[in-house]
């Protein structure tokens, strides 16, 4: 709790430094909070009442005290604006949000009792909210064998696993969008200083978004047909042991592009398998191991 409200206040201040300058003095520190401090601001966890908020404030009171007192120190705050401050923590945590705290990832998948085809479910799972768990579904997949054939679900780490089956980076893809739009506004630029078209005419504009769409469009189309169906196809028809050796290949892609960059590692080490299949239930292909195998047969002999 005190790191999730440590991060929403640093983040905050930061946000009006950074803005202030472009205020002109008309908006004071205290009008800032006030306004974001307002329930309309933010979208609430289904079910969430009023007195939820309260009580939060009243439980947590000394803990925010505390953090308020060591991030705006130097502030002179009244009773109003650490009052909006502690409001705008207990609204964050009753929202949807993960940005500003610590959670883990819950990935359920298998096989149920009547189910023909296995089913993925990923949660984020974060703060206990007095008697409810904060936890938010990310992603769903159910293999229905008319639509859905197949799926790769990364997670943790997913840029080095996307890489691989779309043929493109997906942050390369989105910073050339970017910059392309920049390039195609400068031309559109040179056009209406060169015959005097008003800047508020949306022609140009409109020109340059369809352009684009269109340029991405194509390379949607190309990585469908070239990456995405023809893996798709592979995974659906690959033996038990294979999809296992599939699976571990991209976890040790991904290790192995975090060893040779400076990015913080995080995937790395001895790898778990398992398939999981509707006859047999899970079945280990690799397990890794806290002792020496080597040294402790009776383990083995159980």
């Amino acid at each position: 709790m005190s790191f999730t409200a440590l991060n929403l206040f640093q983040d905050l201040l930061n946000n009006y430094e950074n803005t202030e300058p472009q205020l002109d003095n008309k908006e004071t520190f205290s009008d800032y909070i006030n306004s974001l401090s307002q329930l309309d601001n933010w979208t609430l966890s289904p079910n969430c009442s009023s007195d939820e908020l309260h009580f939060f404030c009243i439980e947590n009171d000394d803990l925010l005290t505390e953090t308020i007192n060591i991030i705006f120190n130097g502030y002179q705050l009244t009773e109003d604006d650490r009052l909006n401050l502690k409001r705008i923590v207990s609204v964050y945590i009753y929202t949807d949000s993960f940005s500003y705290e610590e959670y883990t990832g819950l990935v359920i998948t298998g096989f149920g009792d009547e189910e023909i085809f296995p089913a993925l479910y990923s949660y984020t799972v974060g703060l206990v909210l007095g008697d409810r768990l904060k936890i938010q579904n990310n992603k769903s997949v159910n293999i229905d064998g008319i639509t859905t054939n197949s799926s790769v679900v990364p997670f943790a780490q997913q840029d080095v696993v996307y890489r691989y089956l779309l043929g493109f980076d997906p942050d390369l893809q989105q910073f050339s969008r970017n910059h392309m739009m920049e390039l195609l506004e400068y031309y559109n630029q040179l056009v209406r200083d060169r015959y005097n078209i008003d800047n508020e005419d949306n022609f140009l504009v409109d020109l340059k978004n369809r352009a684009v769409d269109a340029f991405y469009a194509g390379i949607s189309e190309y990585q469908k047909e070239s990456y995405i169906n023809p893996m798709h196809d592979i995974i659906m028809n690959l033996p038990h042991n294979e999809l296992g050796s599939f699976a571990e290949t991209l976890v040790n892609l991904s290790s192995f592009k975090k060893k040779v960059s400076k990015e913080q590692e995080t995937v790395g080490g001895p790898i778990d398998v398992a398939v999981i299949t509707k006859g047999d239930g899970l079945i280990w292909l690799k397990r890794k191991h806290y002792f020496e195998e080597s040294i402790n047969h009776q383990y083995f002999k159980r």
